[in-house]
């Protein structure tokens, strides 16, 4: 996506991934470190204004899920695409996401040289058919974090059938209902099968579970576009949906630190998620509507984070496996205290620039993906 003005009416959009992929990559790095705490153990202060913005970064991926339902809807949502090609559509998908997914995983395998082959072999098909993670294999060895782009990969599967529903049954109905299905499924597998002590479920958290965040993302889509050339939100009614908005992903934050510290049951998370979907559609749409909020998209359209949503990918398939290295060379993940931490951070920038670069959009030019254009 392009930013507003130079790049396009909606670059906050590479924005917004820029700001998801930092959470998730703050979650990995900090997350062994340090805990929330129950209420009782630290001051209101720190548990209501500072837990729920610095232990929740593993979210970022909810963001991911509600951002590639919107991308993807919405030029069907403008009917730029009304001779829809499934086939043709599932080929452009496989081409922009399949080529670096496999390259990652020769990586991964690798990285099992002189181990016996038939551990070679059994974790080769695990990769295999690590892109529809399951309560037996939901973390795929050597790179945990390809879980969720195994179901954002899905996701595009899907999305030639739910394309077809909404033509057929309607956008709101079809999406609606999915919504509704895939959180009560969410709720149901997280309290039937809840582990203490983790983030995430091995069966709520699985595609019929985590569908609801990219059908928000889908209608969000649909209201940008019913919106779109229609008066601004100006006044009360910005001042009101806006805080609104906040208040829906601040409380997705508060409610999901309290679920993990075990103050909340644990289906709360469902709520927490659905709150964070909503807030985050709601904010795609504010930031079309509402002028009052031009600082934030200016902030969202800095050129630099916008750039670092468009590498989110290569970003997001690298980091854990340079983190891991460094753990391994050093002994331990105390190292992210010092400035260690800058080389890290230095490893992880030059190998996803390659990665963007040369496997990602391997045919665009340097100019247009880095946006110097």
């Amino acid at each position: 996506m392009a930013t507003s003005r130079r790049y396009g009416k909606i670059g906050y959009i590479n924005g917004m991934r820029g700001i998801a992929i930092l959470m998730v990559l703050a979650h990995h790095i900090l997350q062994p470190l340090q805990s929330p705490v129950p209420a009782s153990d630290t001051s209101a202060l720190t548990y209501f204004l500072v837990q729920p913005f610095i232990y929740n970064g593993w979210l970022g991926v909810n963001i991911f899920f509600v951002l590639s339902g919107f991308v993807l809807y919405l030029p069907f949502a403008k009917q730029q695409a009304v001779n829809f090609e499934p086939f043709v559509f599932l080929k452009k998908r496989a081409q922009r996401l399949l080529p670096l997914y496999y390259v990652n995983v020769s990586v991964c395998l690798a990285m099992l040289f002189g181990e016996p082959i038939f551990w070679v072999a059994a974790n080769a098909v695990i990769f295999l058919f690590a892109l529809l993670p399951t309560p037996v294999v939901f973390f795929p060895p050597n790179n945990p974090p390809l879980w969720s782009l195994g179901i954002e990969i899905w996701f595009s599967v899907l999305f030639p059938i739910l394309l077809i529903l909404t033509r057929t049954r309607g956008v709101v109905l079809v999406l609606g209902l999915l919504t509704a299905a895939a959180f009560l499924f969410h709720a149901l597998a997280t309290a039937a099968f809840h582990e203490e002590g983790k983030y995430l479920n091995d069966v709520a958290d699985t595609i019929p579970g985590r569908l609801g965040d990219f059908c928000i993302g889908m209608l969000a889509a649909h209201f940008w576009f019913r919106r779109n050339g229609r008066d601004s939100l100006r006044g009360p009614i910005g001042y009101v949906l806006t805080l609104a908005t906040v208040a829906c992903i601040y409380l997705a934050l508060l409610l999901s630190t309290a679920r993990y510290v075990g103050e909340l049951p644990p289906e709360v998370q469902t709520l927490a998620n659905l709150l964070l979907a909503s807030g985050t559609a709601m904010m795609i749409l504010l930031l079309q509507s509402v002028p009052d909020l031009h600082f934030i998209r200016a902030v969202l359209e800095i050129r630099l984070l916008q750039l670092i949503g468009m590498m989110c990918f290569s970003i997001y398939i690298w980091h854990w496996q340079i983190l891991h290295a460094f753990n391994l060379l050093l002994g331990d993940q105390l190292w992210v205290r010092t400035p260690v931490i800058a080389v890290y951070l230095a490893v992880l920038s030059i190998v996803s620039i390659c990665s963007y670069r040369f496997i990602e959009f391997r045919r665009q030019p340097a100019r247009k993906i880095f946006l110097m254009s």
